[in-house]
């Protein structure tokens, strides 16, 4: 395996009596240090919709927004003339066929296509071909997948156009991942272990711990996996069927203990909360989640929890390539898939309310 490994991201060899390892430095990474590009940020005209969302995905001038407290699960809107255009909701909040309670969007760039995938019970996703956003509301042109029975699948992402997914694997250390086709009852997983700690913590203990979120790299079959709760992060490519040019970003597993119960973790606030990623055919973006306090002293200018102004961006390869540093502290920030553009939502303690803002990405030199 081939690790990449930055300066303030500690190796730990030793194993611990409670579950996890001790947490890496807090200190600023000098790695950044003649990489830092500053973004400056302007409002983006929007409707009152894109406000209330959760996070977005964007691919070209479609913009899919997670809705929060709404009848529907997405709004879909459109980039018109830099402002962005409320077109249509998507998909009903409920138990109905095409109903789901949680559920993630994923763009599919090799088929053109929008994939919806129910996070509530990890058992259907449906495939929308066309690309007008005005057109995704007819749930009679969208392509049902059957998922396997199994609870304990996180973060299911397709590999393909017809019916291949991947997915986090929770109760399995010696198999992170896992892969298989619609219709399939079991899964075939993946020989990526999970990061070592004590042996007597539960496999689903060390699961839910390290859950987090999974990306595609578009038209490959590259894969970019970050834990939410630590920093520790994974790149691997899929070749015929199987896990291969493993390298590590980041090698921290989080520090937790167990709950009365045996099973479910408690992660300590030592840790440093993990990252959001975000992957394009070039990049792979990793913002700071900041759910901690610990969190709050590491990160540059200390902003509000949920929030950060920087944005570690790496090829695929592993190797650094620049750190975004915006004129705001952002949440629920995207990129355009062409690297240009960065869309957040701004916390600014001086505007009077939330507004939707974009930031211009020079390129590199």
């Amino acid at each position: 395996m081939k690790n990449f490994l930055y300066p303030g991201m500690l190796v730990v060899t030793v194993l611990f009596s409670r579950c996890g390892n001790i947490p890496e430095s807090a200190g600023t990474d000098s790695l950044w240090d003649d990489r830092t590009v500053e973004v400056a940020t302007s409002t983006v005209p929007c409707d009152d919709e894109a406000l209330l969302t959760g996070g977005m995905e964007i691919s070209g001038d479609r913009v899919v927004m997670y809705n929060i407290s709404q009848p529907d699960l997405f709004g879909c809107f459109r980039l018109r003339n830099d402002s962005l255009v409320f077109v249509a909701p998507l998909q009903k909040r409920g138990n109905g066929p095409y109903e789901a309670l949680m559920s993630q969007a994923v763009f599919m760039p090799e088929c053109d296509g929008l994939f919806l995938i129910d996070r509530q019970t990890g058992r259907k996703a449906f495939r929308i071909d066309s690309a007008d956003p005005e057109k995704w509301s007819d749930v009679k042109s969208w392509r049902a997948f059957e998922l396997p029975n199994k609870p304990n699948l996180m973060s299911i992402v397709p590999t393909d156009c017809s019916g291949g997914f991947i997915a986090q694997l929770l109760d399995d250390r010696r198999h992170m991942f896992c892969t298989f086709r619609s219709g399939d009852s079991t899964v075939a997983p993946l020989s990526i272990p999970y990061p070592e700690v004590s042996e007597g913590c539960p496999d689903i203990s060390l699961g839910i711990a390290c859950r987090g979120t999974l990306q595609k790299r578009p038209g490959s079959q590259e894969y970019v996996f970050s834990a939410q709760n630590s920093r520790y992060v994974v790149v691997f490519s899929l070749k015929e069927g199987q896990a291969a040019d493993i390298r590590l970003l980041y090698d921290t597993p989080p520090q937790f203990t167990l709950a009365s119960d045996g099973i479910n973790p408690r992660i300590s606030g030592e840790t440093l909360s993990g990252f959001y990623v975000q992957a394009t055919r070039k990049y792979i973006y990793l913002t700071p989640r900041n759910h901690r306090d610990a969190d709050t002293k590491a990160l540059e200018r200390s902003p509000a929890f949920g929030t950060a102004y920087e944005t570690f961006v790496f090829d695929w390869e592993g190797n650094p390539v620049r750190k975004i540093l915006a004129d705001k502290p952002l949440q629920t920030v995207a990129f355009t898939d062409d690297d240009r553009f960065l869309y957040a939502k701004t916390a600014d303690p001086q505007q009077s309310d939330e507004c939707l803002v974009r930031g211009r990405i020079l390129p590199t030199e």
